[in-house]
């Protein structure tokens, strides 16, 4: 029996601290998907120019500006590649989020939070839990 070779799903990791990135870049990597990352908002505005994710993971702060104000220039810039999928997007944050008000999204599908954590196994498991559960439905 042949089996069609799927494509790794692409994530952009939007984070400005390094030492914030490589837990999740290594867990994503792990993971098998295609990982890109942003460490500036110069880098994330070139990266969604070029092309659409399949999931964006946001920092909630990267200075200059707010999380808020990055998930809106995200759904803009995917009007240009939209073709009827919606992208998902996941909160990367150590604030609490439940007093966070999320813009009203279109073409991104707020499928959650991962709170930022010094245990590194938590983080694995919030990951991998959201990750599967979401690629069932």
């Amino acid at each position: 029996m042949k089996y069609k070779s799927m494509k790794a799903k692409k994530v952009l990791v939007i984070e400005d601290q390094v030492s914030a990135m490589v837990p999740i870049v290594m867990i994503l990597k792990n993971l098998n998907l295609d990982v890109h990352c942003a460490f500036s908002y110069g880098d994330f505005e070139n990266a969604i120019v070029r092309e659409k994710y399949d999931y964006y993971i946001v920092d909630w702060n990267v200075p200059p500006n707010t999380g808020e104000e990055m998930i809106l220039v995200i759904e803009k810039y995917l009007e240009n590649f939209y073709s009827g999928g919606v992208s998902k997007l996941f909160v990367y944050s150590g604030r609490d989020m439940s007093t966070q008000t999320l813009p009203n999204l279109k073409r991104l599908r707020y499928c959650g939070h991962w709170k930022k954590e010094k245990n590194i196994s938590h983080l694995v498991k919030q990951v991998s839990q959201s990750l599967i559960h979401k690629n069932r439905g």
